[in-house]
């Protein structure tokens, strides 16, 4: 069992090891980004045997960052915003075989983990992995909501006749209204300025979470990526949509969004179906919209009229010491506030995305 924390050891093994099941969200950038913000270390932990490979990956959280903790010297473990989870490459096709390394690594981890003072998990599975299938058994997984994926290999009749009227409606209006549409993977100064601005104002629209409002740091630091850039405007130069998207290996994905609230022909579906165009025409395989804020509230019904197929997201849960979780939860005078909330400990303490 390795553990790995330098970039090129990690995307090499991401490459050489597990080449068919890459995506942007377990690449060490990905990480990294996040780690540059919110004060976190990658760690990758590279595990083999006969029977199969694992690659588990997670950023590592010093819980004495947080006052109250501040003379505890512990860590959790959390994945990065978006999807994740372990990559798993058998070798072999008998299920049993497969079940007893499975259990074999995550003996071994949780041993490790304890050793290096980590105290709790939380993982975010990747859908279209399906990684968390191989755990179940293991430690506490939950499923959390369904998220829209659309097939790209479908010719483009084909995906326009399957959305639903309203949205293809609403798609043609939009794309008549806001012919200028603009793509790129290096944004100036000026159009990265305009997405934080219109960000900010449709964060504040929709009441969101102060941690979904990103610094222009964090933004930038996007660009680091193979991360997509698309805005729309109206033929008086008006922006009406911008987001961003995240190019994996086979995957394109929806990941953060602004409109011009003032516009009502929806110009933010411009930009979708520019990026569904964009995303075919690079010989993706899948675009994935994620899901809502909720179960089936209007941005899960709003993405839905994209694509009917769906699949479920999965959130795992491990306490690797119950000892020392159960301390620092019982030091937090806001535990009763979610008793949902997992680490319990960190109830009320962190305004992180992570």
């Amino acid at each position: 069992m390795e553990q790995i924390i330098k970039r090129n050891i990690w995307n090499d093994i991401l490459k050489n090891e597990f080449e068919n099941l890459q995506d942007i969200y377990f690449n060490y950038d990905y990480f990294e980004l996040f780690a540059k913000t919110y004060n976190t270390k990658p760690e990758g932990i590279y595990w083999e045997d006969k029977n199969l490979k694992i690659f588990w990956t997670h950023l590592i959280r010093e819980i004495s960052r947080i006052k109250i903790y501040e003379n505890f010297k512990y860590f959790d473990l959390v994945t990065p915003y978006g999807y994740g989870g372990p990559l798993i490459y058998k070798k072999v096709k008998n299920n049993e075989l497969i079940e007893n390394s499975i259990k074999q690594f995550y003996f071994e981890y949780r041993k490790l983990m304890e050793e290096n003072g980590v105290i709790s998990e939380f993982v975010r599975f990747h859908p279209v992995l399906k990684n968390w299938e191989e755990f179940e058994r293991f430690f506490d997984i939950k499923y959390s909501n369904q998220v829209i994926i659309l097939d790209l290999s479908q010719r483009y009749e084909d995906i326009w006749k399957d959305m639903e009227k309203k949205t293809r409606y609403y798609t043609h209006k939009a794309l008549k209204e806001f012919p200028e549409i603009y793509i790129s993977h290096n944004p100036s100064e000026e159009e990265i300025e305009k997405f934080i601005s219109l960000y900010k104002a449709t964060m504040d629209k929709n009441r969101a979470s102060e941690k979904y409002y990103f610094s222009k740091n964090f933004i930038n630091r996007h660009f680091n990526l193979d991360c997509l850039y698309i805005s729309c405007n109206n033929k008086d130069g008006i922006t009406g949509a911008i987001s961003l998207f995240l190019k994996g290996h086979t995957i394109m994905h929806y990941h953060l969004s602004a409109t011009n609230d003032y516009f009502k022909s929806s110009p933010s579906r411009a930009v979708l179906w520019s990026a569904i165009e964009w995303a075919k025409e690079q010989g993706l395989k899948w675009f994935h919209f994620g899901g809502g804020v909720g179960t089936e509230d209007s941005l899960f019904r709003f993405k839905r009229g994209f694509s009917k197929t769906q699949l479920p997201f999965h959130m795992g849960r491990i306490i690797h010491n119950s000892k020392i979780y159960n301390n620092l939860a019982s030091l937090n005078p806001l535990i009763n506030k979610d008793p949902n909330f997992f680490p319990l400990y960190r109830v009320g303490m962190d305004k992180n995305i992570i």
